[in-house]
């Protein structure tokens, strides 16, 4: 039988015209199945692909509140034994995401009882 993860979460990047943005195509490279994607999946996987990603874009040029990214999937065979590689991601995208207001990432592994919750403000290891 399979072990399922769910994964759903969300990253508020703040900006700044000035500022140089984040390459989010080099931080997200999504799927080893998506033919369009170029380069490596550098996310966390299970047997039947990968999470998945949307990147939306304020509108508004001045605002600082200038991305929100949607983070969700499920990840077949893929358990509470590999939650370094989540943890260890998720550090990763929020060092490379530029200035970020709010993170959280919520994980339910469906062999564990008690739901991972990872968030800025809080060191994970």
């Amino acid at each position: 039988m399979s072990t399922w993860t769910h994964v759903s979460g969300c990253i508020r990047v703040d900006s700044f015209p000035f500022m140089p943005q984040p390459d989010f195509k080099k931080i997200f490279v999504k799927s080893l199945w998506d033919e369009k994607d170029e380069g490596e999946c550098n996310m966390p996987n299970g047997s039947e692909g990968s999470l998945d990603y949307r990147i939306i874009r304020n509108p508004d040029p001045d605002a600082m509140s200038a991305y929100t990214i949607a983070i969700f999937g499920d990840l077949r065979d893929f358990g509470k034994e590999d939650k370094e590689e989540l943890v260890n991601w998720w550090n990763r995208v929020l060092n490379e995401c530029g200035m970020i207001r709010q993170a959280v990432l919520q994980v339910i592994f469906e062999d564990s009882e008690e739901p991972l919750i990872l968030q800025t403000g809080v060191k994970y290891e």
